[in-house]
């Protein structure tokens, strides 16, 4: 609970660097006009995308979209505080909005469903998703002049051929080494032999973390991933109907942020992008440590209290 209310802290502090450099269209982040160092600059035709303090704002989008499960599960928690949560639902989904990120919104989106599906709440479900709606309109009407933006950002098709090319030549990189790889950094280093440059030769990322790791390791070492996503996942589905109501939101909240970087890391290399490749397997950790801590099936005594807090409360 301390580390994800130190995330939704993170979130609170962050976005706004990003609204208001997208809403003004700075040409250099806050932190630059601050005396910081000057680095790339999301402009494109569309608008300016919303990084706020991340190198990139597809990063930025998704741990937008982990703070607005964060949100989602302190308001249907029940406790006192709700007008902080309202705070961070909006300024989550207004971030989210203006990463004009397509990445970002389908893997917020997906790791929405999933916290809906594992906190097994009905009512939540409904305030959730009208909650959603009513603020994802109002951000939008906020950010009038980005609604062309985001218009163009869904019709977009240059980014999507270039993804597509890169997947190409990543699959036939790994059908050339399909059990033990070509090593860390193989499709950085050895993609010039597989298809005309792009851009930068020395800095080429697959913006696949699948497709890269099958690359560097081999495709036994992306099963292995899946594997261990996919049994967490199982995991956390058996037990969302044990323990406590908020054991039940804290299970879905981090499972449905699990679940927005394994999307996310379909549209972005995380070996590369180290601050959401190592919160991913965070949030995994202390998920698994979620579950460990959850009553055995059969031997709850208590739905309202978990049991930390009835060991506790027996101390």
């Amino acid at each position: 609970d301390r580390v994800l209310g130190a995330l939704a802290i993170l979130v609170m502090v962050a976005a706004p660097f990003g609204i208001i450099e997208s809403l003004l269209g700075l040409e250099q982040t806050i932190f630059t006009y601050l005396g910081g160092a000057e680095y790339a600059v999301w402009n494109e035709a569309s608008g300016r995308r919303a990084g706020g303090p991340f190198i990139n704002p597809a990063s930025f989008g998704a741990v937008m979209g982990l703070g607005l499960l964060l949100a989602l599960a302190r308001l249907g928690s029940g406790r006192r505080g709700n007008e902080r949560a309202l705070a961070l639902l909006l300024i989550s989904l207004v971030a989210v909005i203006m990463s004009l990120t397509r990445g970002a919104w389908i893997a917020t989106a997906m790791g929405y469903l999933a916290f809906l599906l594992l906190a097994r709440r009905g009512v939540l479900s409904v305030v959730g998703t009208v909650a959603v709606l009513v603020v994802g309109s109002a951000g939008v009407m906020v950010v009038d002049h980005n609604v062309g933006a985001v218009s163009e950002r869904f019709n977009t098709q240059s980014t999507v051929y270039t993804r597509l090319a890169l997947v190409d030549r990543g699959l036939r990189m790994v059908a050339s080494e399909p059990i033990i790889g070509m090593g860390l950094g193989g499709f950085d280093h050895e993609h010039a032999k597989w298809g005309p440059t792009f851009r930068s030769s020395d800095r080429l990322r697959s913006h696949n973390t699948y497709l890269s790791a099958a690359v560097d390791s081999g495709v036994p070492a992306v099963a292995a991933l899946i594997f261990f996503l996919v049994g967490l996942f199982r995991d956390a589905w058996r037990a969302s109907g044990r323990g406590s109501k908020l054991d039940r939101l804290r299970i879905a909240s981090l499972a449905g942020g699990v679940v927005i970087f394994a999307v996310s890391a379909l549209f972005l290399d995380l070996v590369y992008i180290a601050f959401d490749g190592t919160l991913w397997f965070v949030l995994a950790a202390l998920l698994e440590r979620s579950l460990d801590a959850l009553p055995d099936e059969g031997n709850v005594t208590d739905p309202h209290v978990s049991r930390p807090a009835a060991a506790l409360n027996a101390g």
